[in-house]
């Protein structure tokens, strides 16, 4: 009986030969824009076996022959993106690596491996872009996001990856230094979703300033601004407005931030804005679009979706390269007191927060150097009930932390327990806090003795803001107070 054996690795390395070695090549591809364009010769009939757009451009109808050549411009690709094209149709493989020091540009890559029609190279593509990391897509968010909803039909793995990355952290796109390159409709497709984890008077702030961009407005307070740049604005923001919650909004965010532009809204809804905050529970004819879904809600003065994302991260022990993103948190934070709100009294935080089960503490701390800004986040975990049984209690899950108060900045210090009989003190009273005084919450204290590190550069603090949460897993149910 014969046997087969599969020879094509062989067949593969010698066309790859052909893509530096050959003389016999019968095409001329002029890419790229005049005066920097480049003259890229290859062989037509490994371009037609490979490509059916070169199958058919370099057809008999549409080629242009003198002599034994084909010339062939293609002015709209780049010839650093074909380069790394041509060499994948001769050798399928593919470099994507920074050339002579430039990164590539992966999404031009992308749509001119899109209208070559070489699918396997577009779906590479677009599975090497969703892997970037966070700091390149908020370098590219814009750029990406643009090509992508232009052609949703033909790249809708990374339109998905995309929308749930700009839905989730919403500020990777809105605080782009390209922002107000992004396109009308591209901005319409975020502004329009019902789960976009951003609150109202934000988006509302963000579309204004995407708007102005696209106008000549230079004057900053709409006060000064004339009837013609208003209605220049209102043209740019059309389409956007109507997706906008204003009935979500408080009276405070209506006051101050809508009303200086009431002449961007049509006349009707102008007046239903002014009924809604005037007399609640009025019934407006302007249709009320519903509050956007929060997929994680926090309810902080101090803390923002990351920073929770994070603590939460400690909670469950994760690698620095593994921490959860805002949308993939699993616990939930029931706010239990608020320092301005109900007090800062160890009899407030007896009544509020004892026998509530796991709990974090998070102070916001006026008076330290540890971050620029002359401010810092402090504060503990502590993974069983505070009951001011005046002991210590044992735990090898509790920590205390410092982060800067800046959302683009987060861990100062991460400090886990050594002393873990020592980690809690349950005191009744001014003692209550974290070791025998790496955190007094009350006594506003931390010096470092029975955990890792100590969390500031000084071993006082004074509260500006004080909050503990309850910390429930998604599965558990909040106790009530």
């Amino acid at each position: 009986m014969g046997q087969s054996k599969d020879l094509s690795p062989a067949l593969l390395r010698d066309i790859s030969n052909l893509y530096k070695n050959a003389d016999d090549y019968n095409l001329h591809i002029i890419v790229g824009e005049e005066p920097k364009s480049v003259v890229f010769k290859a062989h037509s009939v490994i371009l037609r076996a490979r490509s059916s757009y070169f199958n058919t451009a370099l057809s008999n109808n549409w080629a242009i022959k003198d002599g034994d050549i084909i010339y062939f411009k293609k002015p709209n690709i780049s010839p650093e993106a074909f380069r790394i094209i041509l060499k994948y149709i001769y050798t399928g493989t593919i470099s994507l690596d920074p050339i002579n020091g430039d990164e590539i540009n992966f999404v031009e890559l992308l749509t001119a491996s899109d209208e070559l029609t070489l699918t396997d190279l577009v779906d590479y593509m677009q599975d090497h872009i969703i892997n970037m990391d966070r700091n390149w897509f908020k370098q590219n968010i814009v750029q990406v996001f643009n090509t992508v909803s232009r052609h949703e039909d033909l790249f809708h793995k990374l339109l998905e990856h995309c929308t749930n990355l700009i839905i989730n952290d919403p500020k990777i796109l809105f605080t782009s230094s390209n922002f107000g390159q992004l396109s009308e409709d591209a901005l319409l497709s975020i502004i329009s979703k019902d789960t976009l984890q951003m609150k109202e008077i934000q988006i509302w702030e963000y579309l204004l300033k995407w708007g102005i961009a696209q106008t000549n407005i230079t004057e900053v307070d709409p006060m000064n601004w004339s009837l013609e740049e208003f209605q220049e604005l209102e043209k740019v923001l059309h389409k956007n407005i109507p997706h906008t919650r204003f009935f979500q909004l408080n009276c405070n965010e209506y006051y101050y931030k809508i009303r200086p532009y009431k002449k961007l809204l049509p006349k009707e809804l102008r007046e239903d804005l002014k009924l809604h905050f005037i007399i609640p529970n009025s019934i407006p004819k302007t249709s009320i679009r519903p509050a956007r879904i929060p997929k994680f809600t926090l309810d902080s003065n101090i803390l923002d979706r990351k920073h929770a994302a994070l603590i939460c991260s400690w909670i469950d022990r994760k690698e620095d390269t593994a921490i959860y993103l805002p949308n993939e948190n699993p616990y939930n934070l029931k706010l239990l007191l608020r320092g301005t709100r109900d007090g800062f009294l160890v009899e407030d935080f007896r009544k509020r927060c004892f026998n509530q089960g796991p709990t974090l503490i998070v102070i916001q701390s006026g008076s330290t150097s540890s971050s620029k800004s002359g401010q810092a986040i402090i504060g503990g975990y502590n993974s069983s009930s505070w009951t001011g049984s005046n002991k210590f209690t044992h735990s090898t899950e509790s920590f205390i932390f410092s982060l800067r108060n800046d959302s683009h900045s987060y861990i100062s210090t991460l400090s886990r327990i050594v002393a873990e009989n020592d980690a809690i003190s349950d005191d009744d009273s001014h003692f209550i806090g974290f070791g025998h005084g790496d955190l007094y919450i009350f006594k506003g204290s931390c010096q470092k003795k029975d955990y890792m590190y100590g969390i500031l550069d000084k071993n006082k603090f004074s509260m500006d803001e004080l909050e503990v949460f309850q910390v429930v897993k998604d599965s558990e149910t909040f106790q009530t107070l």
